[in-house]
């Protein structure tokens, strides 16, 4: 049975090229090859006959490229690519290049090819990622889509997302970045070093994106948290030397931020689902926030500092003290404040100016039902206020947090009269797509908080 465990030739290099469909994954590819071979050959393609269409293959002296191994026929046939391989090594190769496409690094052909079969990761083999940053690989895969009678082939669904996310973001693999290595000579510089190759061949890239409109459910893509991360992880977004950094510290609606794709501000956050405004001061929390939200302020010290805490208290903290433990709405309302602000005065001013430090007011609930086990799994079903209510007392809560703010010197930050309509309902512009997550849909709020920044 085959098993690449025996694949220890002496003097051959194995590298594993990731990246996705209509990535140009081929012309860099061949760049690669051409600086890694030691003749002046160009690039052919050859084809390795198969009983359907054939595998493609292509050399450039002694180094060999074996394309998509990942697709169909590949995972059903591994003896047949192990053969190539082992021909490939007789005739001479010092290099071979397996490429994958529409899979992220943790593809291998350990996951590729079937349980039944005896492959392993191929030892001591470097894995290359290209990166093609998604606002510029939409329109030219729903180009190639347009043009092709296979339409999944080039289609971006949640599995091919996750692949470009996962790969963005790993460690411990060499990431390619395509825009780059397009523009800027001192960066093809830089990847061949790393490398260890030569940098004979200039890469060049005739490629131009075309004004196509992709369809919404494409574009909306892009203002995906997950997604936007990833953009700035693998750095296709970058600030600029000027940039404002801001530390943002709180609960988990401080993911707002994350939405941010500009270059004039740097977010720095530190986020603890689940932290309370009441709790913020108390080191025997569950959520253990108030050491986390210590040791985000620490460090470098950022041009202002949010502080966004507070909801869970209005929409949980307040009400479940109120049934349980007969504090009133208003004390309870007092009690969650104090807390906000003697962590504030304690911990946030000890390197902080008051003109420097920012509080976000808690933003108006979302959901109907409080008490619907699809809304936080259920957590919050042990009280069950109004709609109505919950606004209302989040209303009051943000007023007394505007009224405190001006007494120390702070800013408040309260964007709520902008996103609630008519009848006190928080608008379906800024509403999340997912009906049960109560967090804004944070690039539809964001605009109105750079605005009041």
């Amino acid at each position: 049975m085959f098993n690449t465990e025996s694949w220890n030739y002496d003097g051959v290099e194995f590298i594993e090229f990731y990246g996705l469909r209509k990535s140009g994954n081929i012309e860099v590819i061949e760049w690669l090859m051409s600086n890694m071979s030691d003749s002046n050959l160009p690039v052919d393609v050859l084809i390795a006959p198969n009983p359907e269409t054939g595998f493609m293959v292509s050399r450039c002296g002694n180094i060999y490229h074996l394309n998509d191994v990942g697709s169909l026929w590949g995972v059903g046939h591994p003896e047949y690519i192990s053969g190539l391989i082992d021909a490939y090594v007789s005739m001479g190769a010092k290099k071979i290049i397996i490429s994958y496409r529409d899979y992220d690094h943790n593809v291998s052909l350990t996951h590729t090819f079937p349980e039944n079969s005896t492959f392993h990761k191929l030892k001591g083999c470097r894995q290359i990622i290209l990166l093609r940053d998604i606002v510029n690989l939409l329109p030219i895969r729903y180009a190639a889509q347009l043009n092709s009678n296979d339409l999944k082939l080039f289609d971006i669904d949640i599995n091919k997302i996750n692949s470009w996310i996962v790969s963005a973001i790993s460690e411990n693999t060499i990431k390619i970045r395509h825009e780059d290595l397009k523009s800027s000579r001192e960066y093809q510089t830089e990847i061949c070093v790393t490398l260890g190759i030569n940098n004979t061949t200039k890469f060049n890239s005739l490629e131009s994106i075309d004004d196509i409109k992709v369809p919404k459910h494409w574009s909306d893509l892009l203002h995906e948290l997950p997604v936007i991360r990833a953009r700035r992880k693998a750095g296709f977004i970058k600030p600029k030397k000027t940039a404002e950094l801001i530390k943002a510290i709180g609960d988990s609606h401080t993911s707002i931020f994350d939405a941010y794709t500009g270059s004039d501000y740097i977010f720095e956050q530190t986020r603890v689902h689940g932290a309370t405004a009441r709790g913020a001061i108390n080191p025997k929390t569950k959520t253990d926030s108030l050491r986390i939200f210590k040791e985000g302020l620490s460090g470098t010290i950022a041009n202002r500092v949010i502080i966004g805490l507070g909801e869970v208290d209005c929409g949980y903290i307040i009400w479940y003290k109120n049934k349980h433990d007969g504090i009133s709405l208003e004390d309870g309302i007092k009690q969650s404040m104090d807390g906000l602000f003697t962590f504030v005065k304690q911990e946030v001013e000890k390197i902080y100016q008051p003109s420097q430090i920012i509080l976000m007011a808690s933003i108006p609930p979302t959901i109907e039902d409080n008490t619907d086990p699809r809304f936080l799994e259920g957590r919050r079903s042990d009280v069950n206020p109004t709609l109505k209510q919950r606004a209302d007392l989040t209303r009051d809560w943000n007023r007394l947090l505007e009224k405190r703010c001006k007494d120390e010197g702070y800013r408040c930050m309260n964007i709520n009269n902008y996103i609630i309509d008519s009848n006190d309902r928080v608008k379906n512009t800024y509403r999340n797509n997912n009906p049960w997550d109560h967090h804004l849909l944070e690039h539809a709020a964001l605009p109105i908080i750079l605005d009041i920044l």
